[in-house]
């Protein structure tokens, strides 16, 4: 596969080692610990923060356990995985593709996830917690397949490979929206096709969790294996190759693994763009780190994110019905509109 090269991408592992990636991670780890207790405290009715830890720990009252294990936890654990897995998928691919702007909402990944998990619904109409993950992993490498090969007919530059994904993202998009006419005819059908497009985190509980977490953490520890891969990638392809790396290997493995764990994610809570791309480049603003360390610190800083962002929508929720989608768009849009003024020609 050729290299799809951009007019800047991310910096030589000799100018991403950090000084203290292990302090960074642990501020991270702390910060999401305390977003974690936090977001089970707050909903209809908040609880305090000591009744909330007694809860967690078996403690409290009988219906106050039951509203932070059953409803609040999985609900905050799956906002956390999806983040996490997002955020890590959008380093790896801006580290795959050598190229700042690629994540899987630019790429066109989660708009055909989220179509596949859509037609999937609608085809189905009891479609169940396999079916659903399935249609959108395929339709997710089917997006990606699409891009790269669009990419490659176009010059196999970093404009032609944006190009290509925002044309295949417009187009799931589109497709998806399609699918929502038609399922309005029906308006149970029609409610749940929206509340994929939207991204939404109502109704999740531990059998949601438990479909998605597979995937999601076997991928994410299998691209953090990559971490040397995309170090020498940053090098160039051909140094990469010189120094022993499999770079063809290594961008079909990234790719599907990418493609898996964006799948999952959006099979569970539906579209939530541009976490994959703010996540990796607020971290690079404040530290130079390895890619290895990045993917890591990127999956927490996604995680951190996506709770959040979940909280904020749950403590707003008898006043707007707010999304986390909407949420990560709101910050995603403007970062991604930042980036493009910021880069400089080749």
């Amino acid at each position: 596969m050729p290299r799809l090269t951009a007019a800047r991408g991310p910096a030589t592992p000799r100018g991403l080692r950090s000084s203290s990636p292990v302090l960074l991670l642990s501020v991270l780890a702390l910060l999401l610990a305390a977003a974690v207790l936090g977001a089970c405290a707050v909903g209809t009715e908040p609880f305090p923060l000591g009744t909330t830890v007694s809860a967690l720990l078996g403690g409290a009252e009988p219906w106050q356990r039951a509203v932070v294990l059953d409803v609040r936890l999985p609900r905050v654990l799956i906002a956390a995985l999806g983040g996490a897995g997002l955020a890590l998928s959008g380093a790896a691919l801006q580290g795959l593709l050598q190229n700042p702007l690629a994540d899987p909402s630019v790429l066109g990944v989660s708009s055909g996830a989220t179509l596949g998990a859509v037609l999937a619904l609608y085809l189905v109409p009891v479609a169940s917690l396999v079916i659903v993950p399935a249609a959108s992993f395929v339709f997710a490498i089917g997006a990606v397949a699409l891009t790269v090969r669009l990419a490659r007919a176009g010059g196999a530059s970093g404009t032609s490979l944006l190009l290509a994904g925002v044309a295949v993202a417009s187009a799931g998009s589109a497709l998806t929206s399609f699918v929502l006419s038609l399922s309005l005819a029906e308006w149970e059908l029609g409610m749940q096709v929206l509340s994929w497009m939207m991204g939404g985190l109502e109704g999740r509980s531990w059998p949601h969790l438990f479909a998605m977490a597979p995937p999601v953490v076997i991928g994410s520890l299998a691209c953090l294996r990559h971490g040397r891969d995309l170090d020498a990638l940053a090098l160039g392809e051909e140094t990469a190759a010189s120094l022993g790396r499999d770079v063809g290997a290594a961008r079909r493995a990234l790719l599907v693994l990418t493609s898996l764990v964006t799948a999952a994610v959006a099979s569970t809570i539906g579209s939530v763009a541009f976490v994959g791309l703010v996540v990796p480049h607020a971290l690079r603003l404040g530290a130079r780190l390895s890619y290895r360390a990045l993917l890591g610190a990127s999956a927490i800083g996604g995680a951190l994110l996506l709770v959040l962002s979940d909280t904020l929508c749950r403590a707003l929720a008898s006043e707007v019905d707010l999304r986390p989608g909407t949420i990560s768009s709101a910050i995603g849009a403007p970062f991604f509109l930042w980036l493009l003024v910021r880069r400089k020609p080749a």
